[in-house]
């Protein structure tokens, strides 16, 4: 899959495929870091034709680099699966429940988790029908506040304290999980809030 992989000082990026023993990779996370004049030079190399016209179609600053992180991040991830397509025939849209779906002629059918946070952008991919979350969330006081209220002491206290993390580090921790939960089972918070209650954690 063709995609900019260049050294540049405006991208930083990890990929990891998720391969079984002695098998092709199974799946893939890629996290990127990417600076929004590098995407805009280079959107021609990862975005398809339907990808560019919803570029287009957005007006807002903050929406059109949050499309273009994400998309970059799922092509990184996507090249594993599909070592043998371009990044610019595999469209991404969205579906009824706000779900990304990967989209392209003969295209297998995959599951695709994405997040983003200012210029970080993280996404998964497997085959379908597996389900899959993940989200990704910056340390800042005002969330902070906000998510103390979501968050039960019971649960806090279920952070192994091996990670030596600081209890807003916990506590961010906690709330990206149930994000990634709730992508996974593509409701996203409609359902009662105590149905997401983590009731174990494993590092």
């Amino acid at each position: 899959m063709n995609h900019p992989n260049e050294p540049h000082p405006a991208l930083i990026g990890f990929d990891l495929p998720i391969v079984r023993a002695g098998a092709q990779p199974f799946g893939a996370i890629s996290l990127v870091r990417a600076e929004q004049d590098w995407l805009s030079n280079n959107q021609s190399n990862f975005l398809s034709h339907s990808d560019q016209k919803h570029f287009q179609s957005i007006d807002n600053k903050l929406r059109r680099q949050s499309l273009l992180l994400g998309r970059y991040a799922a092509k990184r991830a996507l090249r594993f699966l599909l070592p043998h397509r371009s990044s610019q025939t595999i469209a991404i849209i969205t579906g009824e429940k706000g779900e990304p779906l990967v989209r392209g002629d003969d295209m297998p059918a995959l599951t695709l988790s994405l997040a983003h946070s200012d210029s970080v952008a993280l996404a998964a991919v497997l085959p379908a029908p597996f389900a899959l979350g993940v989200d990704i969330e910056r340390l800042r006081p005002d969330l902070v506040e906000t998510l103390s209220s979501h968050i039960k002491a019971r649960e806090l206290a279920l952070m192994p304290k091996e990670l030596h993390w600081s209890p807003d580090q916990h506590l961010l921790a906690l709330w990206c999980i149930k994000e990634a939960v709730a992508k996974a089972l593509q409701t996203g918070f409609t359902l009662p809030f105590e149905q997401f209650e983590i009731g174990r954690a494993h590092v």
